[in-house]
């Protein structure tokens, strides 16, 4: 697969308005990874999750068994 830019502008903290919170597990790798890419773009670990999550949506393609879903066609 290969890699994708995504380019994402600094802003300040809010409050609420109008997300949702929900909490994930990942592997120690994929969290080291992630907070090397936090602090090396100076962005949260939230924004750049959020960018990856809004990529996949408007570009995946999954496979789960014999199930194959395209999430652009939902």
């Amino acid at each position: 697969m290969e890699p994708f830019m995504v380019t994402l502008k600094s802003r300040p903290l809010r409050g609420e308005d109008n997300h949702r919170v929900f909490s994930i597990r990942v592997p120690n790798e994929m969290h080291e990874k992630l907070e090397l890419l936090a602090e090396s773009s100076n962005l949260s670990r939230n924004a750049l999750i959020n960018a990856m999550v809004a990529h996949c949506l408007r570009h995946g393609l999954f496979q789960s068994g014999d199930k194959q879903l395209n999430i652009v066609d939902l």
